[in-house]
């Protein structure tokens, strides 16, 4: 039995068969409360993605051929793309107790940082021309307004990531055995 009061002997533990009441199937045991919440917010936040790459896209279109944030955009849209893709199909199969989402969960976690470090190089080449009229005390003010904000940005995302990797390292444990 599991050492939480809280879980229900019908269902068990995410270490323990749960008990079939009815006989009818065979004891399988459950990914956990944990880990169900991370991968269907993580799949919420991936089917958002889609949205979001396709709204960059638009963007790319907007944005004139000789403006210096135009590079970033391409790696915006394909990073977000392959978060959107690999997330989805791997939460999906890990739900589906498949382990092979485990491993498209690593890729998506590569992408994640690859578009972290583009939000970085974006937030870079957008703090020149805002800061170019400033002076003194102003262009300070806008530098830390940039870097509070990149900093909360960031920790915001790798707190999420943070926890998507906790309930990967459980669920590949619930899977393997």
């Amino acid at each position: 039995m599991s050492d939480n009061p809280y879980n229900s002997p019908l269902y068990g533990a995410p270490d323990q068969p749960t008990l079939d009441p009815f006989g009818s199937r065979p004891a399988v045991k459950t990914l956990g409360g944990f880990v169900l919440t991370i991968l269907i917010l993580d799949l919420v936040f991936c089917a958002m993605r889609f949205g979001l790459a396709a709204l960059g896209a638009v963007g790319f279109a907007m944005i004139e051929p000789d403006d210096p944030m135009r590079p970033t955009v391409v790696f915006e849209v394909g990073t977000g793309l392959a978060i959107a893709l690999f997330g989805v199909s791997a939460n999906i199969l890990i739900l589906l107790r498949k382990r092979i989402g485990i491993y498209l969960a690593v890729i998506k976690i590569l992408f994640t940082v690859a578009n972290m470090l583009v939000g970085i190089w974006q937030a870079s080449l957008q703090f020149g021309p805002i800061a170019d009229g400033a002076v003194g005390a102003e262009r300070t003010g806008i530098l830390v307004g940039f870097t509070i904000g990149i900093l909360f940005v960031l920790g915001f995302r790798l707190t999420l990531m943070g926890l998507y990797i906790a309930a990967l390292v459980k669920a590949n444990r619930i899977l393997s055995e």
